[in-house]
């Protein structure tokens, strides 16, 4: 999964813990983001839709790679018969184009992590409202993650609101970016204006 596993959902009743007391009044629940962010509606949708775009990246990066070897390969069909001046500048063309597509991968890698944390920041806004707005309704004090803290080795299933967390999150509608220029890497051109993609 390509969101966060853990979520750190310390719901704090306006104290430290260290300085709350306990008392019969303080009520106690937990969660595991582990489920919740599997489940989630928006979590699955952001994914399904980071996976499209990624693969959408992938076959750009798979053309760059044949055109590289489909240089290299002609390169080597007609080595033995350029001069050494000639079989330089061969040399050079093909160095630079795959300089040139190694810094095209990193940038669409780039804008592959920034497009991630886009995609996974409303899912986790509104995981987190959810559990606040769960706190006060039901006057909990705190609410564990069981995921991040591991340290609740037994616990009533009742205090469990993990499934109740889940039922509450709604779709997040995702725009999808497999079709721009954008995500493939590529300038966009003017409108009006078309230009044969360069492999």
């Amino acid at each position: 999964m390509f969101l966060p596993r853990s979520l750190v959902l310390l719901a704090l009743a306006g104290v430290a813990i260290a300085a709350a007391p306990l008392s019969a009044q303080q009520k106690f629940a937990f969660v595991d983001s582990r489920i919740i962010v599997q489940r989630a509606p928006g979590a699955i949708a952001a994914q399904a839709a980071l996976e499209k775009e990624s693969a959408a990246m992938q076959a750009r990066v798979k053309t760059w790679q044949d055109s590289l070897k489909t240089m290299a390969d002609a390169y080597e069909k007609v080595r033995a018969g350029l001069t050494e001046a000639q079989q330089k500048t061969r040399e050079k063309t093909i160095t630079d184009k795959q300089a040139d597509y190694a810094k095209r991968a990193e940038e669409m890698d780039n804008e592959m992590q920034t497009r991630q944390q886009e995609l996974s920041q409303p899912v986790m806004a509104q995981i987190r409202e959810t559990l606040e707005d769960l706190r006060k309704e039901e006057n909990y004090t705190f609410i564990f993650d069981v995921a991040a803290t591991g340290v609740i080795v037994a616990a009533d299933k009742n205090l469990d609101l993990t499934e109740k967390v889940i039922g509450r999150l709604k779709p997040i509608p995702v725009a999808t970016r497999v079709d721009s220029a954008k995500a493939m890497g590529a300038k966009a051109q003017p409108a009006g204006v078309t230009k044969k993609p360069t492999p």
